[in-house]
């Protein structure tokens, strides 16, 4: 949503601005997965995504937060559990991230009832639980 030249970016940002401010919400968990996700896709390889792209899209991301884009709210401790119950009951069957279920527990927690994600597997787990996802 912050990168013109992400593959997803026309459908991010159509989602995103289908729904009201207060319906997305931002949580301790983006507050650090988004610019370490942006410095890490600087290392990727074969495709790195040029380091002033990347501190571009951490600094769209704040200025959303700061400019009240999304509703802030602190991350429950019981995200944590809610997490490994996910990953025992999905774990197993498929690879799922860390942080994949650790949003979904988040999410669960923080009481969202949509999931947008554009990950197959982790939308598939985001509706198990009863979210609406996209994907």
């Amino acid at each position: 949503m912050w990168h013109t030249g992400d593959v997803h970016y026309e459908e991010a940002t159509r989602l995103f601005s289908k729904f009201s401010r207060d319906t997305w919400l931002w949580c301790d968990l983006h507050q650090i997965e988004v610019p370490i996700a942006a410095q890490v896709a600087t290392h990727r390889q074969p495709e790195r995504l040029q380091e002033h792209v990347a501190r571009t899209i951490v600094f769209r991301a704040e200025r959303a937060v700061t400019r009240g884009g999304f509703l802030r709210k602190p991350l429950p401790p019981e995200a944590v559990n809610y997490a490994l119950n996910l990953a025992n009951a999905h774990g197993w069957r498929a690879k799922h991230t860390t942080l994949d279920l650790w949003h979904i527990g988040a999410a669960w927690e923080l009481g969202a009832n949509y999931f947008a994600t554009f990950d197959e597997k982790q939308a598939k787990v985001a509706k198990t639980v009863g979210f609406s996802a996209n994907i």
